[in-house]
């Protein structure tokens, strides 16, 4: 095993938001080889399953639109990317067990790379097995929570759209709390985060926001590939006979690929909420500890 050449990126830091979005990114890449696999394993079979729904439903003619932006986030959510068809509960299913294994597999590696000397470097079976089986109830919570969340974003007009992103952010912390372990049980965590997350809203805001700006860059490449890749077999199909089977398969993986760019884009922010928690605690203790001083003063 080689030695650590850099020196960790600590979660409980105070940063500003730019600082926090480059300590995300410097986090995914110290560890990309655990953050690729976590997110493999899980969320491949999901993706394939939502690629080959897709692929079985699309039309294969010139009038089918394949547009790069068939692919919201808000869709993806909720499951209407295909408003008429009536697997839409299948698509919110799937979306959610992909959303649970991502908070657990994120959180087992923030709690691994917090507490381990070694960071993620080395890490046994046993190890993320049991970081695994300590994330895995409240990621339920937390999936659950993220996909109401969500679910009710897309379906609200637009003042109430402003009330729940609001009510977004403080949530957001929920999922490091917990993982960090500073708060004692699931409850305490609950309260800790709403707690923080009110008082630190606005660089939440600002952070996130910036954070899924970049992101989409990401994502919109993706969902461009997929739109070109689908105009030429939709042609290949229809003016030249090209295979309808072998036409699918790639288009499943496409589709696939798509899907699981989103997702990874996600758990980007899901560690971008670690470093935002740790950044808040951080901020509290320092100003709790700086009254402590001057009411010490006073005596």
């Amino acid at each position: 095993m080689k030695p650590l050449q850099t020196d960790k990126i600590k979660f409980f830091q105070q940063r500003g938001p730019g600082e926090k979005i480059t300590a995300t990114f410097d986090f995914l890449r110290e560890n990309r080889s655990a953050w690729l696999k976590s997110c493999a394993w899980p969320i491949i079979p999901i993706a394939l399953i939502y690629g080959w729904m897709q692929a079985n439903a699309i039309t294969f003619s010139p009038a089918y639109d394949a547009s790069p932006f068939d692919f919201d986030l808000m869709e993806l959510i909720v499951g209407v990317t295909l408003k008429k068809s009536p697997l839409v509960s299948v698509y919110s299913l799937l979306f959610l067990v992909a959303l649970w294994a991502l908070f657990t597999a994120t959180s087992a590696m923030i709690h691994l790379y917090e507490y381990r000397t070694e960071r993620l470097q080395g890490v046994t079976w046993a190890e993320w097995r049991g970081a695994l089986l300590h994330a895995v109830g409240y990621s339920t919570v937390a999936a659950l929570m993220t996909f109401l969340l969500l679910y009710a974003l897309s379906l609200a007009e637009s003042l109430l759209v402003l009330l729940l992103i609001a009510a977004a952010f403080p949530l957001a912390l929920f999922a490091p709390a917990c993982s960090l372990g500073r708060c004692g049980g699931a409850f305490a965590s609950f309260a800790r985060a709403l707690s923080l997350g009110v008082t630190t809203w606005g660089g939440i805001a600002i952070t996130m926001a910036g954070l899924w700006f970049i992101l989409s860059f990401l994502r919109e490449a993706s969902d461009v590939v997929n739109a070109v890749l689908h105009r030429v077999i939709v042609n290949l199909v229809y003016t030249d006979g090209f295979s309808p089977v072998i036409s699918k398969c790639v288009l499943t993986l496409s589709y696939a690929a798509v899907y699981w760019v989103s997702l990874l884009c996600f758990s980007a922010m899901m560690f971008c909420a670690a470093y935002l928690y740790g950044h808040a605690e951080e901020k509290i203790s320092f100003i709790s500890l700086d009254d402590d001083i001057r009411n010490f003063e006073h005596l």
